[in-house]
């Protein structure tokens, strides 16, 4: 399954970069972005979206792959 959520860290955007050149899962903690809520996901990441150059606070999305 297909999932979207927000992290806010350079260190993770970084392992999730590399996860997507390894296809090597990970498990990694970010923002769901239905509730706000702080949650763990684990898999393979399939895409990280940068955040908008105007937006101050910096927020990837990521797309991971659970299955």
């Amino acid at each position: 399954m297909r999932l979207h959520f927000y992290i806010d860290n350079d260190d993770d955007a970084e392992r999730c970069k590399e996860s997507i050149g390894t296809k090597m899962q990970i498990a990694i903690g970010g923002t769901d972005p239905l509730t706000g809520r702080a949650k763990s996901y684990r898999g393979v990441v399939l895409a990280v979206e940068a955040p908008p150059v105007a937006e101050a606070c910096e927020r990837w999305r990521i797309t991971i792959d659970t299955q």
